[in-house]
């Protein structure tokens, strides 16, 4: 028998040195020694690693080092000394540190160390990942977040909670995806769910914000969806267009809720862009009933964005005056927009009178669309003639302005005076746009046609 200070009972004097070579994998080691059975081989392996438990290589000092660092709030001192390891690095090595970190506020570095990982093809887990995710939302770098998402492990509810909010606030689209992949694996948390569809109402995905509303319900989370949830479902559907859910939701939100101006704004807005105007008119006449206050917005979506009827025009002036008998702000919004209808109908004097009206507040918009109305009603000249008198109110003619201008040379066939302003352009060091040159070559063709 062999004493234990030699080796593992049942193995023989002499040989315990070249098994212990044999099991740490030196060739050669047993050139000369009987075969061995299963349980003596298990004995020398099991003796060995206790032996090197017992004796901590440079790779668990190292290990140790840091770990104390990190758990000490020396952060900086963890992430230096790891930066330094001389032996391969693990998973939790990383983890130790990137935590101590943030909970320094260190943002930048539990960045650098998350993205340090990939190289040494690491896989983050979850910690590591939801601390990554914190990070590029407090630094505020889009694109930082978006490359931490690339690196996604398997979330749980918690994880995607985290993306979704970070996603929502720095309006990375990305989130959209992870919001999709939360729906059909697990149940949210409400936060999770609030900050999906906030970050749908970001984006304009009106059907992924509308799951929202069904899954929240069904899941069990809430009982009833609040009216901020359905608000954000109505904001991604009116950024997309889809007025007819636009419509829906508020119906939905109005109920048990005091009606405001701004939800009658953006019904007004939605039956505006159905064609349904006089469904429009008739809750502005409800909210004077009901003594809503009425401001700007509802005006301005009242007016509408200028369909070019001969009528559209005279509504926006009729409800410029309404809104200064009623004492409500006029905004350079709202003449602007009078100002477009006017040019979709050609209706230039209108167009002017209103620009004249706002005076030294006329803004580049207002002015590009009074040229527009002169270039429709065939008045090249006066269009010329507010161009350069543009300065005078404070507004700078760019080459929007001059495009407009230019075009209002083409549709009158002014040809030559086209590419004439388009050599002072130059001159004044401003660059043609494509439509510039659109608009001339439009010039040219038209003075073509009609001389011949």
């Amino acid at each position: 028998m062999v004493p234990a200070r030699f080796g593992p009972p049942g193995i023989r004097v002499g040989h315990f040195a070249r098994l212990q070579r044999f099991c740490q994998g030196e060739a050669g080691a047993l050139p000369s020694l009987p075969p061995l059975n299963q349980a003596e081989e298990d004995a020398v392996k099991k003796t060995i690693w206790r032996r090197q438990a017992k004796a901590p290589s440079a790779a668990r000092s190292d290990a140790r080092k840091w770990r104390f660092a990190a758990r000490g709030g020396r952060w900086q001192e963890a992430v230096d000394l790891l930066g330094k390891a001389q032996v391969p690095l693990q998973e939790q090595d990383f983890s130790f540190v990137i935590d101590s970190c943030s909970k320094a506020g260190a943002w930048e570095a539990v960045l650098g160390l998350f993205f340090d990982m990939e190289p040494l093809q690491l896989q983050p887990d979850t910690p590591c990942f939801s601390l990554a995710v914190t990070a590029a939302e407090r630094v505020e770098r889009k694109e930082e977040l978006s490359r931490v998402l690339c690196s996604v492990p398997d979330l749980d509810a918690q994880a995607y909670t985290g993306v979704l909010r970070a996603s929502t606030r720095s309006g990375a689209a990305e989130g959209l995806g992870f919001l999709e992949q939360a729906l059909g694996s697990c149940t949210l948390p409400e936060a999770g769910y609030v900050h999906g569809i906030n970050l749908c109402a970001q984006t304009g995905a009106w059907e992924l914000s509308l799951q929202v509303l069904r899954e929240v319900v069904e899941q069990g989370v809430v009982r009833k969806v609040d009216v901020k949830m359905l608000g954000a479902a109505r904001a991604a559907c009116l950024q997309s267009g889809q007025w007819r859910r636009v419509l829906e939701l508020s119906e939905r939100m109005a109920l048990g809720q005091q009606p405001d101006a701004y939800g009658y704004a953006v019904q007004m807005t939605a039956l505006e862009k159905l064609g349904e105007v006089a469904a429009a008119y008739e809750l502005f006449r409800e909210m004077v009933e009901r003594q809503v206050p009425i401001n700007q917005h509802v005006y301005t979506a009242l007016m509408g964005d200028g369909d070019g009827s001969d009528t559209g025009w005279e509504r926006a002036v009729l409800l410029l005056e309404d809104a200064q008998r009623r004492q409500v702000d006029v905004s350079q919004v709202m003449v602007g927009k009078a100002i477009k209808c006017c040019a979709a109908a050609a209706a230039w004097p209108a167009s002017l009178q209103l620009l004249s009206d706002m005076g030294p507040d006329a803004s580049v918009a207002a002015v590009s669309s009074a040229l527009c109305a002169c270039g429709t009603g065939m008045q090249w000249e006066r269009a010329l003639g507010l161009l350069a008198w543009a300065p005078k109110m404070s507004v700078q003619p760019d080459a929007e302005l001059w495009n407009s201008a230019i075009y209002a040379c083409g549709l009158a066939g002014q040809g030559r005076k086209a590419k004439q302003m388009l050599t002072n352009m130059k001159k004044r060091k401003l660059m043609p746009t494509v439509a510039c040159y659109n608009s001339a070559l439009v010039a040219i063709g038209q003075e073509t046609r009609l001389s011949t």
